[in-house]
Formats: structure tokens, C-alpha cells, sequence
């Protein structure tokens, strides 16, 4: 258990006493699955996938509500966030949720750090009351720099500025430039947590998992996630996307992923809030008195948040897998890591029963072993019809089109590591011409640039090497 102090004096809101519910808001149920129906029709849908205890057929529920759910919406995550504000804690269970596809989200894909960077300053620029902001990597490089810089120089402005970043990933040694880097963003007034391996100073949950999730929210309004960290080699090294949602019920569900997550490991949120309504209206703009959106219906699509929660929730896992194994016609996968081999015996059973299966892999990769231990399922995978290729150069995506109209995008590999023991976050999309621009612009340009992978070309030692490799997959 967590309790929300810091200094071991005040409670989160820093007011000195307990912070104020908002008296029309009850506090919620530390789970909340499924909103209230719309109608009876989807009463008994969410009934059934209640009682249904299969993982494919829950996720084949919340795709087939996607089509129904009206486009004003509150989502629950918003309720809890402020009820647990108000409890004063955060537990790891409070930190799973369930999130449905909902209508209203405004989503774009940004491939390549470059552009990605440049759109996501842009939004930082205009900030002008909140910034929360999670990232596995910060470098202390000249990218690194000019995000460190842009983020005092929005603290200076007033802007609240908060940042999570990973103790493994940001290594923070005394002495290290990514922890001067900390430093220094703390000295200029931005808050930021450390998500470090062991953290003594929270005595029941001392070990900690890594942080792999890529998340940045402006003003509560737009919102970033996908594959890249902050450094360097994300502008021309490496490939790799990033997804903006501006406005929508998938920045809620990020906001509130974030501040719970925030919460947990000891984070204040607004010093100024006294009731709930004030966190609300800092955090969650776009809602209006009833916390709903009003969305005004062009050029909008369906999307939700998927997570994976360490030890509680496998969220990200059991979508990649429900979504293979109902693939009728096409997959189209982009990742740098393959190694689970329930992702690959799906991807074969895909293929076999007459799937086109595509799957995009580094042909440089900074886990060499990773690589290897992932290729001695290659000939299997190529004899069902599987087809794999290696993109020239490190490839560090993580994207997924099936059908041609499911999309998911975000921080996940597809290795044990990711799927089991690590945080991370994923935005799925439900719109088909959101998937064929993404077809368009990632897999018809990187697939004929690279290298299809023949079974003749798989060296013996590589692949025992890869069969010795797969005794230790969980580990990889």
C-alpha cells in the first residue's frame, strides 16, 4: 500500500487536512468494468462478457460495443482517479483498469522522430496549465537537452510540469549524466519521480518493476504514446512511430492511467486542488459539469487504452492474442523483439488457416540475442505461411494492423519481458481508414525496402543457438 505523502507530512493535496469530495460525486468502486448500458441490447452484451470468463471472448465484446458506444462519454477512469485522490492512496491492483472503445478520439499517426519531436514540442509550447509525461529514456544528448530545457522553461511560465522516468532505463547513479539531467529539471521547479529498481522509501513495496511506457498530456486535451524515448538516435538511427490523440476518451484513459500511476509511487497532484472538482478541471478539461465529452463528429475514431500492470494485468498480452486468433484475412505486425512463443504458434495457426500474415523485423538489432532466440521458429513460421521480413536498419516500432481496420500502436515488444513484467501502454484504434493509412505509410513503404526472410538462408548454428535461447524466453 501507498500512502500519498511526501516528507512523510502532508496528505496529496498539500492542504494540510484531508482533501474534500466533491458531495455530488461518490466515491467509486476500486473497479469499475463496464459503464452504465445505453440500452438493453448492451446491457446484455456487458452482462455476457462479465460472466464469460474468456479473455477472447471479453475482447470480442468490447470490439463488437465499439460500434454502438454513443459519441458523449465519460469514462470511468476519470471517477476513480479523483475518488482514490481523496482516499489517499494507491495500491498496484488500483492501478488496473478496463478500458472500451469509445467514440470522439482525433488520432494521428507520426512516423519518424523528426516530425514526431517536432509536433510533440510544438504541443508543450502551448501548455499553459498542466504537463505530465512518463519516458523509460531521457538521454543527455542534444534532443535530451532541448526537452529538458523546454520543460524548465514551461515551469518558469507557471505551467505545472511532472515527470516519471524509469530508474533502468534513465540510469540514476549519483554521478550519472541522466540523473544530473534530474536534477536539474527538479532545481528549475518541474517535479519528477524516479521509478527506480528498489525505492526505500516506500517499506511495502520496495522492488519496483521497469517503466517502459511512452506517455505525454497537454493540458489534459492532447496526448502521445507509441515506441520512442528521448534521445538522439529516435531522429535518424532508429524507426520507429509515435500516435497523437487530441481530444477524446483515450486522453482520459491516459491522463488517468498516468495520475494513477503518479499517485502510486508517492506523486502530489495539483497543490492548490481541494475538492475533486478542482482536480477535475485541471486534468480533465475537455469534460464538461457531468465529466462527459462533447464531441462534434467528424473525423473521429473509435479507440481505447490497453495496459499491462506487472503481476495484475496482462491486458496488452491477452489483446495481441485475441486479436490474432479472430484475424480473418490479414495481420500486419512491426516489432523489434518476437520472442513469446504463444505470439508465434498464434501467428502460425493465423497462417494456416488462410491468414496473410506479415511480420516486419529488425535486420540490425541492439538485443542481439533477443534476435537469435526469436529465429528458430522461423522455418516453422515460413512453412504455415508466415511472412517475415527484416527491415534494413534497426526497426524499433511497435505496431499491429489486422483486417485492415484494427490498429494498435504503442510501447509494448512482443517478448516475455514486455508482456508479463513490465509497465506498459498501447492505444488501440478501431477505424479503417486510420489502418490503411497506417498500412500506407509504415508496411507498403517498409516491406519492399527489405529483406524477406527464406528458410535456406537460416544458418544450423543460428537456429540451435535460438532452440537453446527459447529454455530461457521469460527471461528475454
Amino acid at each position: 500500500m501507498t500512502t500519498l505523502v511526501r516528507d512523510g507530512k502532508l496528505p496529496i493535496n498539500d492542504s494540510g487536512a484531508a482533501p474534500e469530495l466533491d458531495p455530488s460525486l461518490a466515491e467509486p468502486p476500486p473497479m469499475v468494468d463496464f459503464d452504465p448500458p445505453a440500452s438493453s441490447s448492451e446491457l446484455n452484451t456487458q452482462t455476457t462478457s462479465l460472466a464469460d470468463s474468456s479473455v477472447a471472448r471479453r475482447a470480442t465484446l468490447d470490439i463488437t460495443e465499439a460500434a454502438s458506444r454513443p459519441a458523449t462519454y465519460k469514462d470511468p477512469i476519470i471517477t476513480k482517479v479523483m475518488g482514490l485522490w481523496h482516499k489517499g492512496e494507491v495500491e498496484e491492483d488500483d492501478l488496473v483498469n478496463h478500458h472500451h472503445f469509445s467514440d470522439g478520439n482525433k488520432v494521428e499517426l507520426l512516423v519518424g522522430g523528426d516530425g514526431a519531436f517536432e509536433d510533440i514540442f510544438a504541443s508543450l509550447e502551448k501548455a499553459r496549465r498542466s504537463i505530465n509525461i512518463s519516458f523509460y529514456i531521457i538521454e543527455d544528448d542534444v534532443l535530451g537537452n532541448r526537452f529538458v530545457d523546454l520543460l524548465l522553461k514551461k515551469a518558469g511560465e507557471g505551467v505545472e510540469v511532472n515527470l516519471m522516468v524509469d530508474g533502468v532505463g534513465s540510469i540514476q547513479l549519483p554521478g550519472t549524466a541522466q540523473h544530473d539531467l534530474m536534477n536539474k529539471l527538479e532545481d528549475g521547479g518541474v517535479a519528477v519521480i524516479r521509478n527506480l529498481p528498489m525505492d526505500l522509501t516506500r517499506p511495502e513495496e520496495i522492488l519496483n518493476h521497469p517503466d517502459h511506457r511512452k506517455l505525454v498530456i497537454v493540458d489534459g486535451h492532447t496526448a502521445y504514446t507509441g515506441g520512442m524515448n528521448v534521445g538522439d538516435q529516435y531522429l535518424d538511427e532508429y524507426h520507429d512511430v509515435m500516435i497523437q490523440v487530441v481530444q477524446g476518451p483515450a486522453v482520459q484513459q491516459m491522463q488517468g492511467e498516468w495520475l494513477l500511476s503518479w499517485m502510486h509511487l508517492g506523486g502530489n497532484l495539483d497543490r492548490t486542488a481541494k475538492t475533486s472538482t478542482d482536480i477535475r478541471d485541471l486534468y480533465f478539461p475537455a469534460t464538461g459539469p457531468s465529466g462527459a465529452i462533447n464531441v462534434d463528429g467528424q473525423d473521429v475514431q473509435k479507440a481505447k487504452v490497453v495496459q499491462a500492470i506487472p503481476g495484475e494485468h496482462k491486458g496488452i498480452f491477452d489483446a495481441y492474442l485475441t486479436a490474432i486468433n479472430t484475424a480473418e484475412t490479414s495481420i500486419l505486425i512491426e516489432n523489434p523483439y518476437t520472442t513469446n512463443p504463444e505470439i508465434q504458434t498464434a501467428l502460425i495457426d493465423a497462417a494456416r488457416r488462410g491468414v496473410d500474415v506479415k511480420v516486419v523485423l529488425p535486420g540490425k538489432s541492439d538485443h542481439r540475442i533477443s534476435h537469435i532466440a526469436a529465429t528458430w521458429r522461423y522455418p516453422q513460421m515460413i512453412q504455415a505461411g508466415v511472412r517475415i521480413f527484416e527491415y534494413p536498419g534497426f526497426s524499433h516500432g511497435k505496431i499491429m494492423v489486422v483486417d485492415s481496420k484494427h490498429v494498435t500502436i504503442g510501447s509494448s515488444n512482443l517478448d516475455d519481458i514486455a508482456l508479463r513484467h513490465v509497465y506498459e501502454l498501447n492505444l488501440d484504434v478501431q477505424d479503417a481508414e486510420f489502418a490503411k493509412n497506417v498500412e500506407r505509410q509504415i508496411f507498403d513503404v517498409d516491406i519492399p525496402i527489405s529483406n524477406e526472410v527464406r528458410r535456406e538462408d537460416l544458418p544450423w548454428w543460428e537456429l540451435f543457438i535460438g532452440w537453446l535461447l527459447n529454455f530461457f524466453h521469460d527471461l528475454m
